[in-house]
């Protein structure tokens, strides 16, 4: 009786599983194939900064930005 218990969680276990890379997918815009990984699964492409995030100094995603008089956003290192 133990042995179909835990047969069945796994089961379930499984299933629950199948089903939150399913959502997954189609959280992300790609259609979820027979079982088989997608592409954009299997190397999904990095997306680019907004350029608000990008020092034009440094051309660098910003860890401190800073709003200069100008009213343009800098890293705080390179204006200081």
């Amino acid at each position: 009786a133990a042995a179909l218990e835990e047969s069945a969680r796994l089961q379930d276990e499984k299933r629950a599983a199948e089903e939150r890379r399913a959502a997954e997918e189609q959280a992300r815009g790609a259609r979820p194939n027979a079982g088989e990984p997608s592409e954009s699964a299997a190397s999904p492409a990095p997306e680019e900064p907004p350029d608000d995030f990008i020092c034009p100094i440094t051309t660098e995603i910003m860890s401190d930005p800073v709003v200069a008089a100008d009213g343009q956003s800098y890293e705080r290192s390179a204006i200081e």
